[in-house]
């Protein structure tokens, strides 16, 4: 399943641990915070994530994790 693979793949950019929620669609949401400014989610579905934060955002098939969020979650708390 998605959010399984997701999760897998977390471990491969070796970030820190997000908040987790459910989502009213079912889709499982990721959030990373670091004060106000530094905000950046994830909300992972039925083969398909979308992101969101410090100014960028998408939707696309999951296929791993794309360079540009990994880069995103790890600069949350930088």
């Amino acid at each position: 399943n998605t959010v399984y693979r997701f999760i897998q793949a977390l471990q491969d950019i070796d970030v820190y641990c997000p908040e987790v929620s459910l989502d009213d669609d079912g889709d499982v949401c990721f959030e990373w915070c670091s004060g106000s400014h530094k905000v950046f989610s994830v909300s992972v579905g039925d083969g398909v994530f979308s992101y969101a934060g410090m100014g960028v955002h998408g939707s696309a098939p999951f296929d791993g994790i794309p360079s540009v969020v990994a880069e995103k979650i790890r600069s949350v708390y930088e």
